[in-house]
């Protein structure tokens, strides 16, 4: 459970950077120098990239969070229907 808390972390960090960059650049006016505006571009695209990655682990840690939940109750609906046969 506490992976998936520094995840959603991780990416919220990470959306607020890249929301940061993208207002950079955004406010970049016209007649920027090509340095500038190259360099605002790799940024924000550094940020958005970073986002979709720890978006991209979280939904695979919850979707394997979820898998290991539905696993220990499938084992443990077995469990009992085994000793309700055997009368434990």
């Amino acid at each position: 459970m506490t992976e998936i808390k520094e995840l959603e972390k991780r990416l919220a960090e990470c959306t607020k950077k890249a929301e940061k960059a993208c207002a950079y650049r955004a406010s970049l006016p016209i007649g920027s120098s090509r340095a500038r505006v190259t360099t605002a571009n790799a940024r924000w695209a550094t940020w958005a990239e970073a986002r979709d990655k720890a978006e991209a682990k979280l939904e695979e840690a919850k979707k394997a969070l979820k898998s290991e939940k539905k696993f220990s109750d499938t084992a443990a609906r077995a469990i009992d229907r085994f000793a309700k046969r055997f009368e434990f």
